[in-house]
C-alpha cells in the first residue's frame, strides 16, 4: 500500500514539524509503502526517507507504484515528487524509482521529471 506523504503543504500536516523531522522513521507525513500478508499483518515497510537520498522524498508525494511486468512482477517502480515543499524551485523534482523489495531502499532511476 502506497502512503503518499503530506502532498499539500499545510501547518496540520508539515513533515519536519513531526518527531525528529523529515527522517524520522514514524514520520506518517513522509511517504512509504507497506507490505501486508494475505492476513493484513504489516510486514515491512519499503521507501521510507531516513536520510538525504534515501527512499522517497521526503516532501512528497509519492503518487504511484507499479511492476515492470504486471502481476508477472519485475523491479517495482514508484513515482515521486518534492513539489509539497514551501520552496520555490521545486518544478522538475519529479522522479521514477526503483524500489528495493528486500532492503526497502528507493533508487533514482529518472529524474528532474517535470512536476505538476
Amino acid at each position: 500500500m502506497l502512503e503518499s506523504g503530506h502532498g499539500l503543504p499545510s501547518v496540520c500536516n508539515e513533515q519536519s514539524n513531526f518527531g525528529t523531522g523529515d527522517f524520522d522513521p514514524t514520520n506518517p507525513f513522509t511517504p512509504d509503502i507497506l507490505v501486508f500478508d494475505q492476513n493484513g499483518t504489516r510486514l515491512r515497510t519499503l521507501g521510507k526517507p531516513t536520510a538525504v537520498g534515501v527512499g522517497f522524498q521526503p516532501a512528497g508525494p509519492a503518487v504511484d507504484i507499479g511492476f515492470e511486468l504486471g502481476l508477472k512482477g519485475g523491479r517495482l517502480f514508484a513515482t515521486d515528487s518534492n513539489q509539497a515543499t514551501h520552496a520555490a524551485g521545486q518544478n522538475n523534482s519529479s522522479r521514477i524509482v526503483v524500489v528495493d523489495p528486500a532492503s526497502g531502499v528507493a533508487t533514482a532511476f529518472i529524474s528532474q521529471l517535470p512536476t505538476g
